[in-house]
This record gives structure tokens, C-alpha cells and sequence, in this order.
């Protein structure tokens, strides 16, 4: 009896084991989709990180246009935008508030207006309290507290942008198109693609205000889209969406100065594309850019002065990369290919940045990629 129990003990230590190796390989990654056509909202996949193969696709929550998706730091929670021009009888978007329970699935805690339309990015302070939504058509960004379970208030401020750039089409009014918190959430940076502009605001009395230097202006008609900031924050890199360029902007006492710009592009191409998003690696050393029209993946060293230097493109198997993530491991990067409806996966060279193919799966109007 003795050694049947053994046995039997030590089998469950390596059914234990096994399990835990299996399965701690899985990672969760949920997909923001635009809801058009088949696509019904926010999607979960499992992401194998040792074969780099998706699997087990699931609904996760039925939403209108969750083109941006943003996990709480506290990882309890999940948030969404809803990318409409009208909510509640008003000119405005929504930003959905999500509890993410042990399995992965999404219960809806409430969801609030953004006073603007179209709403395109989402961030959150350190401490996960604060949040930010930004809002293309409207020129304005919506700040918003969180209570200790995720449930989101009404906006307690607004900030609005007015103007316009020399790009008419484009370039007609304000277009904050995202935003990041910095300085242990006292300072908001944005980007404005109608106006060229990178703004600073500072925390003072609950409220955030111009700072002294109030904006970094870009060169006219590259429109601002995303940026990415260095490990450091002493390096700010600001992905032109109209001009396919990254223009690098440096911070030293407070002050933002443009250093370097370089194209996304490769030299030899010669049609329209847009730029799209940006990412850098955990470590710094290297700097990706998504193309959209080129369909690439740029592929950027960073220098020891916080310059870039284009060392690889790698087409994206597919068409319009609006979003791209890399995983938690750092070992690879994906991509959400919006018109070819796929998601197509890189293995990471950690020591030339290069990527390469690894696989692919389908899904419909995918546009943004958030781990678990």
C-alpha cells in the first residue's frame, strides 16, 4: 500500500509539473477590433511563448469599435474605447471599464462618455488612479479617476486643442491622437497630428496645466501620432503618422529639444504610406515603427546619444499594421494587420533587432494587441 501511495504521489508531482510547464508558456492576448463588418468586439487568444503560435480564440466582450485596449497596472482591469462619433445622443465616444476575472473573461463594470468623438488611445498614471483618454475628431482629451475596483468617473477635466496645420485633409482641426503620463504621473505628454504639435502638461492642485514650455512643435504637416519613450525618459520618440518619420526629441532639465528625425520608409519606395505605431525594447537598444501602405515593420538601433539609425524593414505579411505589441517575454513582437483581417508573428533577434517569420492566424478588423 505504501508504494502504491508513492507512486500515486509521484505521479501527481509530475502531473503538477508538467502542467505548470505547459501551461506557464501560455500567455493571453487580448484584441481590440473595429466592428464593421464580422468582428463583434474584444477577442482573447492564447500565445504559446515558446512555439510563437496562436490559438483558442474566444469573444471576450461585445463592444462597438474597441479600437484601443489598455490593461490597468494592477493587471485587475481592462479598459476600452469605443471609437464612435456618437454616444448617448451626443457628439462622443464611450471608454468601457472591464474586471478581468482568473480565466480571462470580461465582466463589464460601467461605461462613461469621452465629451469628444472618435476615441483613439488610452493611458493611466503609475498608480493606475488616473486616466487618459484622448479623442481624434474631437481635438480633446478626457482625464478620469478610478476607484479601487476599476469603476471609471465621469471626466473631471477636459483638455481642448484648437487650431489647425497645412495638411488640409488632414490637418483641418486638433487631432490628439494619444498621450502618456510621466514624472510618477505628474506630467501628461501628448501628441496632436493636426497640429504638429507634442504638448506638457504638469499636475498642479488636481488639475493638469500648460507647463512653461508648453509645446514642441514638429516640422509642418508630419502629424504626430504615438511615441515612445526611452528607459531612461530622457529621450522622447515621436512617430510622424503624415510624414513616415521619427522625430527624436531629447529631455534635459525640463526642456524638450528636437535632436534627429529619420524616415520609416525605405529609400527606394515611392507610394503613400502612413506611419502608425511604436514600440521599444525592454532593454532600449532597439526602436520599431509600423507602415501602413509599405506594410513594413521599420526596424531602428538607438545610438548612445539617443539618435536612430534604420537598420531592417520587414514586410508585415499582410495589409495596413495599425498596431503591433511585443510580448512579455521580449522575444516577440506581433502585428495586427487591419484589412488583411491577420496576425502575424516575429521572433526577435535580440542581438540585431532583426525579425523574423514565425506564424500567423486569422481574425477580423484586428487593430490593437494588448498581453495579459
Amino acid at each position: 500500500m505504501r508504494f502504491i501511495f508513492i507512486r500515486k504521489t509521484l505521479f501527481t508531482a509530475l502531473f503538477l509539473i508538467v502542467n505548470l510547464l505547459v501551461f506557464g508558456q501560455q500567455s493571453t492576448l487580448f484584441v481590440g477590433t473595429y466592428t464593421d463588418t464580422d468582428s463583434k468586439g474584444i477577442y482573447t487568444l492564447q500565445f504559446d511563448n515558446e512555439t510563437g503560435i496562436l490559438s483558442s480564440r474566444e469573444l471576450a466582450a461585445a463592444l462597438p469599435n474597441p479600437s484601443y485596449l489598455y490593461l490597468s497596472p494592477n493587471k485587475n482591469n481592462l479598459y476600452a474605447v469605443q471609437e464612435t462619433d456618437n454616444f448617448g445622443g451626443k457628439s462622443s465616444g464611450a471608454l468601457s471599464a472591464f474586471t478581468i476575472h482568473g480565466d480571462m473573461s470580461l465582466t463589464l463594470i460601467n461605461t462613461v462618455p469621452t465629451n469628444g468623438a472618435n476615441p483613439c488611445h488610452i493611458s493611466a498614471n503609475p498608480n493606475g488612479k488616473t486616466l487618459s483618454v484622448t479623442n481624434y475628431s474631437g481635438g480633446n482629451l478626457a482625464l478620469y479617476e478610478v476607484a479601487s475596483d476599476g469603476k471609471l468617473s465621469e471626466a473631471f477635466q477636459m483638455i481642448q486643442h484648437s487650431g489647425n496645420g497645412p495638411n488640409k485633409d488632414r490637418q483641418e482641426a486638433a487631432h490628439i491622437h494619444s498621450s502618456q503620463f510621466i514624472n510618477d504621473g505628474k506630467t501628461l505628454l501628448t501628441a496632436d497630428l493636426g497640429l504638429d504639435q507634442f504638448g506638457l502638461y504638469k499636475l498642479e492642485d488636481g488639475k493638469f496645466e500648460a507647463t512653461k514650455q508648453a509645446f514642441v512643435f514638429m516640422n509642418g504637416g508630419n502629424g504626430p501620432r504615438h511615441f515612445a519613450l526611452s528607459p531612461d525618459k530622457k529621450y522622447v520618440y515621436v512617430l510622424n503618422e503624415l510624414s513616415s518619420k521619427v522625430t527624436t526629441i531629447r529631455a534635459k532639465k525640463s526642456k524638450y529639444k528636437i535632436i534627429d528625425e529619420q524616415s520609416t520608409l525605405q529609400h527606394d519606395f515611392k507610394g503613400e504610406s502612413y506611419a502608425a505605431d511604436i514600440h521599444m525594447t525592454a532593454d532600449g537598444k532597439f526602436l520599431y515603427t509600423s507602415n501602413r501602405g509599405e506594410n513594413s515593420i521599420t526596424i531602428f538601433k538607438r545610438l548612445p546619444k539617443g539618435k536612430l539609425v534604420q537598420v531592417g524593414n520587414e514586410s508585415v505579411r499582410g495589409d495596413w499594421p495599425r498596431n503591433f505589441t511585443i510580448d512579455p517575454s521580449g522575444k516577440y513582437l506581433l502585428v495586427a494587420n487591419q484589412r488583411s483581417n491577420n496576425i502575424v508573428v516575429f521572433r526577435i533577434n535580440p542581438i540585431t533587432g532583426g525579425l523574423s517569420f514565425v506564424s500567423q492566424t486569422s481574425l477580423t478588423r484586428p487593430v490593437c494587441l494588448v498581453f495579459y
